[in-house]
């Protein structure tokens, strides 16, 4: 993504999946990591152990979100655009 540090970047996804994306985009998941951070403690193997260097790139976020979680059409604009109904906007500030 071009965005220089400091910028903002908006996106609004209409589905579930979409939203995902750029829900682990903003928290710095990479989806196609073997680590799974959503995993609790209970179901963690172990015996696995990631070099430092892994771990920092995968922990480390490059975005400082706007809003503690998506944000939602309101009642009255769905009773005036049903379509707005599954929309959520997620905003995040570059960092790095």
């Amino acid at each position: 993504m071009l965005l220089s540090p400091g910028g903002v970047c908006a996106a609004i996804s209409f589905h579930s999946l979409e939203d995902r994306i750029v829900k682990r985009e903003f928290h710095g998941i990479d989806m196609d990591a073997k680590i799974n951070l959503s995993v609790t403690d209970r179901y963690r193997d172990p015996s696995v152990t990631y070099e430092r260097e892994v771990m920092e790139k995968v922990m480390g976020a490059r975005w400082e979100p706007l809003s503690r979680s998506a944000v939602t059409p309101k009642e009255t604009e769905i009773l005036c655009n049903p379509r707005s109904r599954s929309a959520k906007l997620r905003a995040a500030r570059k960092t790095a």
